[in-house]
């Protein structure tokens, strides 16, 4: 088998968060501050009509509706995972606004 193949992806694009953890919902952004995905627990995204798992939405921001009572550093960190799989690009969750605090 090659080596080179699907076996390394490309470097991780680091996302940060907008919000403060724990919450029922937070846009990820980009070192660009372009906002890549929005996650949401299922009691919010099913207020704002979204569905369950992971869906690409017209203005091409990944909506992602997670089984949890609230978002936390965790739960972003396991949806990235899942995004990973549909995007095929690398993802990591950069320090928490909370860990910025003195």
């Amino acid at each position: 088998m090659n080596k080179n193949t699907k076996s390394k992806k490309s470097e991780a694009i680091k996302l940060k968060p907008t919000g403060e953890y724990p919450c029922q919902w937070d846009d990820l952004i980009d070192s660009k501050n372009n906002v890549i995905a929005t996650i949401y627990t299922r009691r919010k995204g099913k207020k704002d009509n979204q569905k369950s798992g992971i869906t690409k939405g017209t203005d091409g921001i990944y909506d992602i509706v997670v089984n949890s009572k609230e978002i936390t550093a965790e739960v972003v960190r396991n949806a990235l995972v899942d995004l990973e799989k549909v995007t095929d690009k690398r993802y990591m969750l950069t320090d928490t606004i909370s860990s910025f605090r003195t």
